[in-house]
């Protein structure tokens, strides 16, 4: 990451988003749907695996990944293991996965254009995206 007093000296930071999901880019709300087509595991096997809503409970491996707990594949191995999937599932859920990130919600390019200007109209927005 390119540190801010390369860009300008004196630039003054005003906002930062931090999206976990659900904010800019969808998460994994909705991927037991797809799921449950590709693996023919019940739907609510896979959201109670994958620990997001409503099944979400505190300090759960879906928060843990979060916060940087659980590696991304220790986080997959215990899905898989929950819904009785084998490791030759993973491809798909690796995919499946990648895909709920594709596409921004419709209000995400509006809202960091408004984050992102200054009092002149200009924009000041650095972004900087995350991967493992």
């Amino acid at each position: 990451m390119m540190p801010v007093s390369t860009r300008k000296e004196n630039a003054l930071i005003k906002s930062v988003v931090f999206d976990l999901s659900e904010v800019l880019i969808p998460g994994l709300i909705g991927i037991e749907k797809r799921l449950e087509e590709l693996t023919e595991k019940p739907r609510e096997l896979i959201a109670k695996a994958l620990g997001s809503y409503p099944y979400h409970e505190n300090d759960n491996a879906l928060e843990s990944l979060l916060k940087g707990k659980l590696s991304y594949q220790e986080y997959r191995s215990q899905f898989l293991t929950s819904t009785g999937l084998s490791e030759s599932d993973a491809d798909t859920f690796d995919a499946e996965c990648l895909k709920m990130f594709e596409t921004p919600y419709a209000h995400t390019e509006d809202l960091l254009r408004r984050v992102s200007q200054n009092q002149r109209g200009q924009s000041n927005l650095i972004v900087h995206i995350v991967t493992n």
